[in-house]
């Protein structure tokens, strides 16, 4: 994968990327984090065969981290995403694991957490 295609590649993801490290880094919520390490340990599994562990430059929009070889994602943000789903989906086969909710889900939940964090006490 050349720097161009990660570039538009990343562009195109840039909503789920975003939720799978606020998730991973900053919003650490006990269920999402058991969710993700069960969805880790799936793709870690390599059941799928398109598991890569050394996150090589050519599978991996960030190399030397592990990543999905079909999405290039990494595999920890990936399996932080709420809205996201195994990248098995995305070339018509049986994903090994779905989102938990849906990104519209997703942005309600996190308006109200927005809309908390101002109110007066």
């Amino acid at each position: 994968m050349n720097w161009l295609d990660t570039i538009k590649l990343a562009w195109e993801k840039r909503g789920e990327i975003a939720n799978g490290f606020y998730h991973t880094w900053v919003n650490h919520k006990p269920d999402i984090d058991a969710e993700a390490a069960r969805r880790k340990a799936i793709c870690e599994s390599n059941a799928c065969g398109y598991y890569d562990a050394e996150g090589k430059p050519e599978t991996s929009s960030i190399p030397g981290l592990p990543a999905c070889s079909i999405c290039h994602c990494n595999i920890n943000a990936k399996a932080h995403c709420t809205y996201c789903h195994c990248a098995l989906l995305d070339i018509n086969k049986e994903p090994l694991w779905n989102a938990i909710m849906t990104k519209e889900q997703d942005d309600v939940i996190q308006a109200k957490h927005y809309e908390e964090q101002f109110k007066q006490k």
